[in-house]
Formats: C-alpha cells, structure tokens, sequence
C-alpha cells in the first residue's frame, strides 16, 4: 500500500483518501453530501466493474457488464481516430462500427 501525506502533515494509506477528503471537507465546513455520493458512485463502479464479473464467473452465470458507453460516444472516438468528423454526426445505420473490446480483450 502507498503511504499519502496530507498537506504534509498527516499519513494515511492510499484507499482511504476518498474518506480523508470527506473528513477535510467537513472540517471546512462544506456539505458532505457532494463526497458522499463520488465514494458511493466510486464503490458501486468497482463493484460492477471487477467484482460481479467474478462472482458470475464463479456461479456459472453469464457476466454481464453493465457499464458499456454509449453508442455515440462509440462513433465520436471511432472518428476522432479516423479523421472524419463527419461520421461521428451521422445516424448509427448509416455507418459500419469498428469492434471494441475490452482490456482484457474477452467479447460477447
């Protein structure tokens, strides 16, 4: 684990720096509502990127991955390194898609 130093004065492991930046934050007298909801997001992200692929894995299900992009945002990228800007605004059947893939290159 990577030892953190906040502000230089006070030494906490690196997974707990969402809590250390809450307690900061209501130390300064902000609503915490704001750090709240990026640890809830932060931990139902996790949970739904590297935990329930495993656990289905594990249980015999099929892994479903409920955190794809968008489809424009596909066709945006797609043409951001193609060059043409004009296909990114184009309707999604009027254009052939290049096959994205995960990290660790598993398709379904």
């Amino acid at each position: 684990m990577f030892v953190c130093l906040f502000l230089g004065l006070f030494p906490f492991q690196a997974p707990f720096l969402p809590w250390v930046m809450l307690a900061f934050s209501a130390l300064l007298g902000n609503p915490a509502t704001t750090d709240l909801v990026g640890i809830a997001v932060g931990h139902t992200y996790y949970y739904f990127e590297y935990v329930w692929p495993v656990l289905a894995d594990l249980r015999g299900w099929r892994p479903t991955h409920f955190l794809r992009a968008p489809s424009f945002v596909h066709r945006l990228l797609s043409a951001l390194i193609e060059g043409d800007w004009g296909a990114a605004f184009t309707p999604a059947a009027d254009i052939q898609r290049p096959v994205f893939v995960n990290n660790d290159q598993r398709q379904q």
